[in-house]
């Protein structure tokens, strides 16, 4: 088995799309778990900066990113 692919993002959201960013992330979280060779993925915001979002995803192979 290889090493595990992992995937990190950042993302600055303007104060009025934060709740629209969020609720939007939700859904794309839960679908992004369901692929296949997804090992995991979350978003967080940073507390001292709100707005500064970060993303990381783990997946099983480089394909799986791919597809």
């Amino acid at each position: 088995m290889s090493d595990p692919v992992l995937v990190i993002a950042r993302a600055r959201v303007l104060p009025a799309e934060r709740e629209r960013f969020i609720a939007a992330a939700h859904d794309c979280i839960a679908a992004t778990r369901r692929e296949q060779g997804c090992l995991g993925y979350d978003i967080c915001e940073n507390l001292a900066d709100p707005g500064h979002f970060i993303s990381v995803e783990s997946w099983e192979k480089r394909a799986d990113v791919d597809r």
